[in-house]
């Protein structure tokens, strides 16, 4: 009786297996139209292709087709990782079968997505040596962008209870978990390397490493301005509400743009993957075993006929003749941001369909880039507005501000913030992030704000 209720056990997973992800591959009679934006120019011999990739598994998801396609052009590729993804805790417990909190089983888990990541690159065609590994926190990126430079300590992994670099064959071994050394370790990848094309996780994307390995890549090529030719930047969407549907793996289906960024100013790119190239990406998806334990209906759902890249605009403020220079930085969700510069302040309104609540809150994130000061010395800036309380914080630290404004209407916020306490940046990344009744309902795109 027990082999029968076994034998009906595997059965029923042989099943729900052929069902989710064999049989939708047979419906090709229900294709959808390819998006209608311009294709991406193809890949030749000469170029140098550099993926940045936030964990192992974003590059197969975002740019495992193009990855295939360098590789049949005889481009040079490299795939660099931010970080070993040792923080994904649910895939682990399901994968695992038991909750991995030790420090020494989250290390091995970071190994084994390694050990993943070089599998599927393996069948997409590019051997380990050509794989870059920096392990740096999962999970912490962001936060070291924006608060862990100078003469802080060094953030510490809130699991691991670490503070550096825990594997050895990282790019640097130990390293400390401080914004310069991420930093560091981009610009030296970029010098050795230098790519013609880059493709990095999208600054809209919910995921806070996704963000935050945007932002890195973006100060790491200001700083190398001259030292290496310019390379071309796709930006790929992985992580986005409600995005993309239907789920499974359904390789006769297009990827179009996420609704949620149809008024996003995002200007959008892609190229077709041919039936090989779309099995392997499905195939290699299905490497990271780890990831796929629980969530294997998600990732599969980007093995379609097609990638797509989107490049937000820079907003330039530089046009002096204006007395107000603005510029919108489009719809997102219910809420538009218009940015501005006037008199020696740098405005930020925000508009907002829903009429906001009484615990609702905003905050906004401003990081100034200036070539002449090095950019860990750089203020890196939150200010809070909760109602009547605004707070302005400098890498996570309250300071004062003179002549910061704040006015606030049913379906209004503005700001004017002194670009002086930015210490005369010639580029602002900035953010825009409003809470609705305790409920984060929008992590806005980091956008470039060009100054002078």
């Amino acid at each position: 009786m027990t082999r029968k209720i076994i034998l009906a056990v595997l059965t029923a997973a042989g099943m729900l297996y052929f069902t989710q992800y064999t049989i939708p591959a047979q419906a090709a009679g229900k294709q959808n139209p390819p998006p209608n934006f311009p294709a991406m120019d193809p890949i030749t011999k000469e170029d140098r292709i550099l993926v940045f990739a936030p964990h192992p598994d974003d590059e197969t998801l975002g740019a495992g087709g193009m990855i295939q396609e360098a590789v049949r052009a005889g481009a040079e590729a490299r795939v660099l990782y931010l970080t070993n993804g040792e923080h994904n805790q649910l895939a682990f417990i399901v994968y695992e079968k038991w909750l991995v909190i030790k420090q020494k089983a989250l290390i091995e888990m970071g190994k084994m997505r390694q050990r993943e990541a070089a599998a599927a690159m393996k069948l997409l065609g590019l051997p380990e040596e050509n794989l870059i590994f920096m392990g740096y926190p999962d999970f912490g990126s962001l936060m070291i962008f924006l608060r862990y430079w100078g003469e802080t300590r060094p953030f510490k992994n809130m699991l691991t209870r670490i503070s550096n670099v825990p594997y050895d064959n990282a790019l640097s071994p130990n390293a400390p978990y401080k914004g310069e050394a991420i930093l560091w370790d981009v610009e030296s990848v970029l010098r050795k390397f230098r790519p013609t094309r880059i493709f990095v996780t999208n600054p809209v994307d919910t995921n806070r490493d996704h963000r935050a390995a945007y932002l890195f890549l973006q100060v790491a090529l200001w700083n190398l301005k001259g030292q290496i030719p310019d390379p071309q930047v796709y930006p790929y969407v992985i992580h986005c509400y409600g995005w993309p549907k239907p789920r499974n793996y359904r390789p006769y289906l297009y990827l179009d743009a996420p609704k949620l960024l149809e008024h996003s100013q995002i200007r959008w790119v892609w190229r077709e993957l041919t039936t090989e190239e779309v099995s392997n990406k499905h195939r290699a998806i299905l490497l990271y075993r780890s990831q796929c334990s629980d969530a294997a209906s998600y990732l599969v759902s980007f093995a379609r006929k097609n990638e797509l890249f989107g490049t937000y605009p820079v907003i330039d403020l530089t046009d002096e003749t204006k007395e107000d220079a603005f510029s919108a930085a489009a719809a997102f969700r219910e809420k538009t941001v218009v940015y501005g510069k006037t008199d020696g302040k740098l405005l930020i309104n925000v508009f907002i369909k829903k009429e906001p609540g009484p615990n609702s809150r905003f905050y906004v994130n401003l990081a100034g880039y200036n070539p002449d000061i090095e950019f860990a010395q750089m203020p890196k800036i939150k200010i809070n507005v909760d109602g009547d309380n605004v707070s302005v914080l400098n890498r996570g630290k309250y300071i004062k501000v003179k002549g910061l404004e704040t006015t606030q209407k049913r379906h209004y916020v503005s700001l004017k913030v002194p670009i002086e306490i930015l210490r005369d940046p010639q580029y602002v990344l900035a953010s825009v992030n409003t809470h609705m009744d305790n409920f984060a309902s929008d992590l806005n795109a980091w956008r470039v704000i060009k100054l002078k």
